[in-house]
């Protein structure tokens, strides 16, 4: 029997019968199909992404980034509502 001619026995099935059809493919797939494994845990594969281009920041240098985010930030804010 061809897969063309299951498919066509398929749709004459009773909806029960497609019910128990899928079910009977689910546990069989289930049970026979293993996904190939993937190189190395989720943590390992994660870490490059996290990784910057350059030397890390010291604690002094992101707090100065934060400050002049922060400072444009709200002189932008500033400046929008003296404008209204």
């Amino acid at each position: 029997m061809t897969v063309q001619n299951v498919m066509t026995e398929i749709r004459n099935l009773s909806v029960e019968e497609k019910l128990e059809l899928l079910r009977t493919l689910t546990h069989t797939l289930r049970d026979e199909w293993h996904p190939p494994p993937r190189a190395g845990s989720p943590v390992s594969r994660v870490r490059g992404l996290l990784k910057p281009d350059g030397p890390t920041p010291t604690d002094a240098e992101v707090m100065d980034a934060y400050t002049d985010y922060l400072m444009e930030k709200y002189s932008r804010c500033a400046r929008y509502s003296t404008q209204m």
